[in-house]
């Protein structure tokens, strides 16, 4: 990991639950806008209030590459959390997600209310 402070342009990191307070005391952790974790929901979960509002959190079974995983397990599933100004958005994929919980709460909003004028331009 200290070789990343050399990247400027880092970003997104992936890791083993376990090492993820090592990437949150990282000097570099304040320039990620990604961070993928590899454990369980409820765990990776427990992360998500720690983190900068800026930065989305994925929750996986694996913390390697897509074409590495795919090589070990048939299908890794994901938990992928965004905040969207005071909401959370939240999609999951994954039978893997099943397994770990069978219940999920769900908000849904009602989309932005829309003023019923439409504009355009005739040319």
């Amino acid at each position: 990991m200290a070789a990343c402070d050399r990247f400027d342009a880092l970003r997104s990191f992936a890791v083993h639950i376990d090492g993820a307070a090592s990437v949150m005391a990282a000097p570099w952790f304040a320039r990620l806008t990604s961070l993928t974790v590899a454990g369980g929901l409820a765990t990776g979960h427990a992360l998500w209030p720690r983190l900068p509002r800026t930065m989305s959190l994925t929750i996986t079974c694996s913390a390697m590459l897509e074409d590495c995983a795919t090589t070990r397990v048939a299908w890794t599933g994901a938990l992928h959390l965004t905040r969207d100004g005071d909401h959370v958005v939240a999609r999951g994929a994954g039978d893997w997600l099943v397994a770990q919980r069978r219940h999920f709460e769900l908000a849904v909003l009602p989309p932005a209310r829309r003023t019923g004028y439409l504009a355009g331009l005739d040319r």
